[in-house]
């Protein structure tokens, strides 16, 4: 088990802290450093972020199952080609999960910015993505 890098006393300020519904515990974006912020200021900040431009839209229905079909049409078409049963086995995409953003503050910036993250952790393209970044990292890109 290894030693904490805070003390009790910190601790136990920081589970008093994780219980008030109001603020948020994050990490900031750069550094060890932890920013306590207003939890509504969180949540306009990001709202802010994500209606700014046109990269994020609301979609009108949950598309998983669509991206799910369409990447195993392509996998069982590269099967044919390029990929043995084990591979294509392993990249068609099952309970997947729709990607997630979430977003850290730039503490060292002024008026305290969010950095917008988007994790695909489990989600439709995340298994096909790793592969094709293995054979890209091996110079084995498939023409």
């Amino acid at each position: 088990m290894s030693k904490s890098n805070i003390s009790h006393k910190e601790k136990v300020s920081l589970s008093e802290l994780q219980s008030y519904d109001s603020i948020i515990i994050l990490p900031a974006d750069k550094g060890r450093s932890t920013v306590v912020m207003n939890k509504e200021q969180c949540i306009e900040k990001m709202s802010n972020l994500i209606m700014k431009d046109k990269t994020y839209r609301p979609l009108k229905r949950h598309p998983i199952t669509s991206l799910e079909n369409k990447i195993g049409k392509a996998i069982k078409e590269l099967k044919e080609k390029k990929l043995n049963k084990k591979q294509a086995t392993q990249l068609i995409p099952r309970n997947s999960l729709a990607p997630i953003i979430y977003s850290l503050p730039k503490v060292h910036k002024e008026g305290i910015p969010l950095r917008p993250i988007v994790s695909s952790i489990n989600s439709p393209s995340q298994a096909s993505c790793r592969h094709t970044d293995s054979l890209i990292r091996q110079g084995d890109v498939m023409h």
